[in-house]
């Protein structure tokens, strides 16, 4: 049940990011690209949720993804900017620039709010 749990956080995080990228670019991304990923989403979580390891540091991991989210976007946008194009999503820094920053921050974080929410659960199931 604590996977459900975690798989239905994730859902609905997910359809929030995007519904913003929705709001934002007036476009949806086609069906199976939004499909594909977010079965690797939920792949990645199901290793990782279940992982001992992480089990009691959620909260530190969601921030510290959210941390390395916020400073590799500042990196593009530092060499966007150096390079002439200020807007860091048009920029083709690289193959690993803004698809790492995504992979990062939202995605790592979306992994590891559904694996709190999941320790929560499990915590207070095993309290009962």
């Amino acid at each position: 049940m604590s996977n459900v749990i975690a798989t239905i956080a994730l859902t609905i995080q997910y359809a929030i990011v995007i519904l913003i990228i929705d709001l934002y670019s007036g476009k949806v991304p086609p069906l199976w690209i939004t499909l594909a990923i977010f079965l690797v989403l939920v792949g990645v979580g199901f290793v990782v949720w279940d992982n001992e390891r992480f089990s009691n540091r959620w909260m530190k991991l969601a921030r510290s993804s959210v941390i390395l989210g916020v400073a590799f976007l500042g990196w593009d946008a530092l060499l966007g900017y150096f390079n002439g194009q200020p807007n860091p999503f048009r920029f083709r820094g690289g193959l690993l620039s803004i698809p790492l920053t995504l992979a990062v921050c939202p995605g790592f974080t979306m992994i590891c709010v559904a694996g709190l929410l999941r320790a929560l659960y499990r915590s207070r199931t095993k309290a009962d």
